[in-house]
Parts: C-alpha cells; sequence; structure tokens
C-alpha cells in the first residue's frame, strides 16, 4: 500500500507542474464550454449556428508574463478571423455561388466577405506559460446583423428583384444529378407543421439559400414570396446534422412534419435539391393549408 501511495504520488508531483503552467479561460459559453487542447480547421457548428475554428499561436520571444499572453491572444484572433473570412467564403451561398463569388461579381454594395469578422467572438482559450502557447477558439455566427445570413438576405433581396422584372426565368437545371429511383415520403393525417428534407446518404454539401426545384427545373420554393428579415435572423433553412429522431425534435419543424427525401440535387455547386413531381405536388398542396414554407418551417438533415 505505502508503495502504491508512494507511486500516486510521484505521479501527481510530476503532473503538478505541467497542469500549473496551463490557463484556462472560457469566454462565451454558448457554444460549449470545451478547452481547446489542439489546432483544428474551420468547421460548421449547425447546432450553435456558427463556425468555429481553433489556432495556435506561440507569443514573441521579446515578451513575458501578462504581455507574451496578451500578444499571443491578439496574434490568434487576428488568425482565427483569417481562418473563418477564407472558410466562410468557400461556403456555398446558393446552389451555383459562393460567398466569395457572389462578393466578386459586386451585385451589392460594400459586400466583402470579411465584413462577417467584426462578429467574430473568441470562445475558449488555453495558455502554457511553460512553452508561451496560445490556443484559442473563435466562433462566427450565422445569423442576425451583419452576419453571413445577413448577408444572404441581401442576396435573396437581389434575386427578388429580378424576378419583379422577369417572373418566369429559364429553368434551372446546370448540374442536376438524380438518383436512380424516386424517393417515398412520409404521410399522415394531421396537418403538417413543417418540412424535413432528409439528404442523409447523398454527400449533400449544405448551401444557405438552396432552392427546392422540380425536376423541370422549375422553382418551388426558396425565393419568391420569402420574406428577408426571417433569413436574416434565422437562416432560409435549418441544417441538422444527425438522425432523423434529431430532426424530428427541431422546434423549427412543429410537432407533425412532413418528410421528403429529395430526388437529387441541382445547380453548378449542386446546393439546390431536387423533389420528384409526386412530392413536388403533395408539398404544394400541403402548403397551401398550412403555409408552413413562409415561416421557413424547414430542416435540412445531413450526414
Amino acid at each position: 500500500m505505502r508503495h502504491f501511495l508512494a507511486v500516486i504520488g510521484l505521479c501527481l508531483a510530476c503532473v503538478t507542474p505541467v497542469l500549473a503552467s496551463r490557463q484556462y479561460t472560457i469566454h462565451d459559453a454558448h457554444y460549449g464550454a470545451t478547452v481547446p487542447m489542439a489546432a483544428q480547421r474551420p468547421s460548421m457548428n449547425w447546432e450553435k449556428q456558427a463556425m468555429l475554428t481553433t489556432v495556435s499561436v506561440k507569443a514573441p520571444i521579446t515578451t513575458t508574463g501578462h504581455r507574451a499572453r496578451r500578444a499571443a491572444f491578439a496574434q490568434a484572433l487576428a488568425l482565427a478571423k483569417e481562418e473563418l473570412c477564407t472558410a466562410m467564403g468557400d461556403m456555398r451561398l446558393t446552389g451555383y455561388a459562393t460567398f466569395t463569388h457572389i462578393a466578386a461579381a459586386k451585385i451589392l454594395p460594400n459586400s466583402k466577405v470579411d465584413a462577417f469578422l467584426c462578429n467574430a467572438v473568441p470562445v475558449a482559450e488555453s495558455w502554457d506559460s511553460a512553452t508561451h502557447t496560445l490556443l484559442l477558439t473563435c466562433a462566427l455566427p450565422l445569423c442576425g446583423p451583419g452576419s453571413p445570413n445577413e448577408f444572404a438576405a441581401r442576396v435573396l433581396t437581389f434575386h427578388q428583384r429580378l424576378l419583379e422584372t422577369n417572373p418566369n426565368p429559364a429553368p434551372r437545371i446546370e448540374g442536376m444529378v438524380l438518383q436512380a429511383s424516386p424517393p417515398v415520403s412520409q404521410r399522415c393525417s394531421a396537418p403538417y407543421s413543417g418540412l424535413i428534407l432528409d439528404c442523409t446518404g447523398m454527400k449533400y454539401l449544405p448551401a444557405l439559400l438552396p432552392a427546392l426545384l422540380t425536376k423541370d427545373g422549375v422553382e418551388l420554393w426558396g425565393t419568391r414570396d420569402i420574406n428577408p428579415l426571417l433569413v436574416q435572423e434565422q437562416g432560409l433553412v435549418s441544417i441538422v446534422q444527425g438522425s432523423l429522431r434529431e430532426a424530428m425534435a427541431s422546434p423549427r419543424v412543429g410537432v407533425s412534419p412532413l418528410i421528403m427525401r429529395p430526388l437529387g440535387v441541382s445547380g453548378l455547386l449542386q446546393g439546390d435539391l431536387v423533389l420528384s413531381d409526386e412530392d413536388a405536388e403533395l408539398l404544394k398542396a400541403q402548403d397551401a393549408e398550412t403555409h408552413f414554407l413562409s415561416t421557413l418551417s424547414v430542416v435540412v438533415l445531413i450526414d
């Protein structure tokens, strides 16, 4: 027993200096209370409605103490914002354009991807005073003023104005890829409160402004009669990464959602979703009764 206690004591003696050299800080518990342990590439956390990244920075060798940590934090925050800007720029905004594409086209005034970065917030940090290394996790919220979804809302408004001058645009069939057999939708007798689009197994990469199309490339939903303010506040659709049970538990679709599996994808970036003719007619008929599409009661389920 004495030998056992001696071994435990030796282990604690070795570990204590390591623990003492590390200091942990949670800046925003909304995005999680996990302290970063290693650098991670930018990734989307759909549950938190934010893109997150973790960066690692060493303080300048000319700084010491609190100055070293402050200098490392400033460098880490700048680096995290740079990574978030690049990753968000590459994200699909519509079925045919990324954020960078839209910004480069200059169809909107003051449309720069780096404008989002004023909203990026530090989430958690780990400072190792022994190695002068700081790990920082930052989050870029998707919704709200100045957010990617605010940018998406502006693009949506631009498209709606185009439809005023050209109410019958050409079919959108570029990049359309359909499944070999049509999917089956879930039906029930209750009035539908929302729509779940089950895209699991399709390797679908979400767009913030996905359109629902027929096989002929005609838009069913996604641009017309959409309130841009709702898009800014909550996004056009809610993305759920997980199981169908989790999608059905989303408050976005209510207690009796209609579940459909898209027939395929469309668009140059394949960000739009295609429904079978049968599902297209069913969706129009059910939405005419409860108008769940106008309230954006739509969830897209992905792997």
